[in-house]
């Protein structure tokens, strides 16, 4: 670049130098001279062109890439639940609408979008900003609908070009963050459960092999035992075994639905089968004083793991047991009428459950007795266990009478009998 500009101010001097010759130049002169000075002229030309054409194919690649970055970042805005907007006037102008919304917003009306709880602090940083360059702020704020949902507004503020009495510029962008905030309240809530579960199975697991320690050293210490109380210790031993089988399961049932590694063997089942097998293996183990029966309602066929299914009752049925006192427990099916799904349930008259309790039942280490035996993870491992199978578990109770805990799946190709 630089030898050419070098050539251009050889033929520019060449050149004034043909107009400033004298005027009583001898004509031979002149005329010898002219040649060199007329292809000077035409070389210089030829380089201010060439020099033109290549500036304007700069320019050009340049623009083009350009509108290809423009075009990128479009998209990325697009995708990424991003708006860009402007304040000039008491007025939001928006790129582009964001949900139901003009692109042209008040401020008046941005202050009634604002979440109630929110609008204070908003309105505090916005005032802020005229003595700041830039801010964020992340509110709840319902654009796109009746329902609030997370936003992220990330302003700045620069001196105004067009008119200095203005003061400066608002400009920024608006980020949906409602889904980082679900996240971050599932990952809230996961610590929680992680807290919580370390928690329980230390004290849950300690307690049973206290009882596991203690008499077997008893065993084995006290040679003048007499029968009847080395049965009890054994029995005792066996039952804290199984306690510590139930806990160690239950932990493993709960990190395979989390993984997705739960098996399901789906095939073609009767539910009339399926409660009768179930109805006949718990007949010894409802209590004696509770009422224990069957309702069934012609037959239905279902798709589904039959052996995963047959583990979400019996948990039900054994909490049915452990949480009546009198009364009566009732398994049984029914076809749910002006749909196409079956509902097996289990019935009883128990202690019931409270609002509040029916919605923490599911959720994992929720014990309706703090003091009861177990981990807490029955009712969640069930939950998994029947979204897996493409149902619904549905309950109705209420304290002091009794819960209805029913598993509501599609019938099979419509069979009904």
């Amino acid at each position: 670049m630089k030898h050419l500009l070098y050539i251009f101010l050889v033929l520019a001097t060449l050149l004034t130098g043909l107009y400033l010759l004298p005027k009583h130049t001898p004509l031979f002169e002149y005329y010898r001279l002219r040649p060199v000075f007329e292809v000077a002229t035409i070389v210089f030309l030829i380089g201010v062109l060439c020099l033109y054409g290549r500036e304007k194919r700069q320019v050009k690649m340049i623009f083009s890439r350009l509108s290809q970055k423009n075009i990128f970042l479009d998209l990325a805005i697009q995708c990424g639940g991003i708006y860009i907007w402007e304040f000039k006037d008491e007025e939001f102008f928006f790129e582009y609408p964001v949900g139901d919304q003009s692109p042209r917003i008040e401020l008046e009306e941005m202050w009634r979008l604002i979440h109630p709880d929110d609008l204070t602090a908003f309105k505090l940083l916005w005032q802020s900003l005229w003595k700041a360059d830039k801010e964020v702020f992340q509110c709840r704020a319902r654009f796109a609908g009746s329902d609030y949902k997370w936003w992220e507004f990330r302003f700045s503020a620069m001196p105004a070009l067009d008119n200095a009495e203005r003061g400066k510029d608002v400009s920024g962008i608006l980020i949906n963050i409602n889904d980082m905030k679900k996240r971050e309240k599932e990952l809230i809530l996961m610590r929680g459960y992680e807290q919580k579960f370390l928690a329980n199975m230390s004290h849950e697991i300690r307690t049973p092999l206290n009882s596991i320690v203690g008499f077997s050293n008893l065993l084995v210490s006290e040679k003048d035992l007499e029968e009847p109380d080395k049965q009890l210790f054994a029995k005792t031993i066996n039952q804290s075994c199984d306690l510590l089988l139930v806990l160690i399961n239950d932990i493993l049932e709960i990190s395979r639905l989390q993984s997705g590694q739960m098996k399901f063997e789906k095939e073609s089942c009767s539910v009339k089968e399926l409660v009768d097998d179930l109805y006949l293996a718990h007949q010894l183990l409802v209590p004696t004083h509770l009422r224990f029966s069957k309702e069934a309602e012609g037959d239905l066929f279902i798709y589904t793991d039959k052996k995963r299914l047959s583990q979400v009752i019996t948990n039900f049925l054994t909490n049915a047991c452990k949480f009546t006192n009198s009364g009566y427990i009732k398994l049984g099916f029914k076809h749910l009428r002006g749909t196409d799904e079956a509902a097996i349930f289990v019935e009883d008259s128990g202690i019931g459950l409270s609002e509040e309790q029916q919605e923490k039942v599911f959720s994992r280490f929720f014990k309706q007795d703090e003091f009861s035996q177990g981990a807490g993870l029955g009712l969640s491992i069930c939950q998994g266990i029947v979204q897996n199978l493409g149902g619904r578990i549905a309950l109705s109770s209420k304290q002091g009478e009794g819960s209805r805990f029913s598993v509501v799946l599609p019938v099979y190709k419509g069979g009904y009998a």
